[in-house]
């Protein structure tokens, strides 16, 4: 973890903070793909942050430097019921994350999600998992550098050829 940065668990409290961080990230989602992502408004998510920390369907962790919110990441356990085809599967979903621009190749990702792994692992979860959409190539390109590598790649077409 970088030396300046703290790291503490977010609650219900923290959802103006979150929902300020996320509205960047959601900004971006919405100008490459309108046609999934909505517009959304600093209040609409606050009241997302915090339903989802007090009914604990997430963790979410905020990195701070100099007392100033830097980045944040927000988890989920999810599990799958084997099948016919696979086995019992239980992994660690990093659902968001998002590092302030100004706080960027600092080390606020890589400790963010080192903590999303260290949850993982006292959980007995033995791996974390993430998905970014195509367009976004510095995202995809940090986790490559953060250690996480291709497992599948989603293919789409229109309905109508």
């Amino acid at each position: 973890m970088p030396d300046e940065m703290q790291m503490r668990t977010a609650g219900p409290g923290d959802a103006r903070v979150l929902a300020r961080l996320c509205a960047e990230v959601q900004a971006l989602h919405a100008r490459q793909r309108p046609d999934v992502f909505k517009d959304t408004d600093a209040a609409t998510l606050e009241a997302w942050f915090r339903a989802v920390l007090a009914e604990g369907s997430a963790t979410a962790w905020i990195g701070a430097v100099g007392g100033e919110a830097a980045g944040y990441v927000l988890v989920r356990e999810e599990r799958r019921p084997g099948n016919a085809f696979c086995h019992d599967r239980r992994w660690l979903e990093v659902d968001q994350i998002h590092v302030h621009p100004t706080f960027q190749r600092r080390g606020v990702a890589r400790a963010l999600l080192g903590r999303a792994a260290a949850f993982a692992a006292a959980a007995g979860v033995h791996e974390v998992e993430l998905n970014a959409w195509h367009f976004n190539g510095p995202a995809r390109s940090a986790f490559a550098r953060l250690g996480f590598r291709v497992k599948t790649l989603r293919f789409a077409r229109q309905a109508r050829s």
